[in-house]
């Protein structure tokens, strides 16, 4: 995850379009807009509609380790 988008892997089956606006949420942390850039297998790349601040970035690597 970096302030400008996030890399999202999918379940077998599930299938991310890139031409959907999603509304990624975690939590009380972030609420935001994100359009599937690319897509290869389980794996896509989402672009934030706008850029997340560094701080709220940090913050979610604090509390979800998995999230870097």
């Amino acid at each position: 995850m970096s302030d400008e988008g996030l890399l999202v892997e999918t379940s077998p089956g599930c299938l991310i379009a890139t031409d959907t606006l999603y509304t990624l949420r975690i939590e009380s942390y972030l609420n935001s807009q994100c359009l599937p850039i690319w897509r290869s297998g389980q794996l896509a790349g989402l672009a934030f509609s706008l850029p997340i601040h560094p701080a709220v970035v940090a913050a979610l690597a604090r509390r979800f380790p998995a999230i870097k």
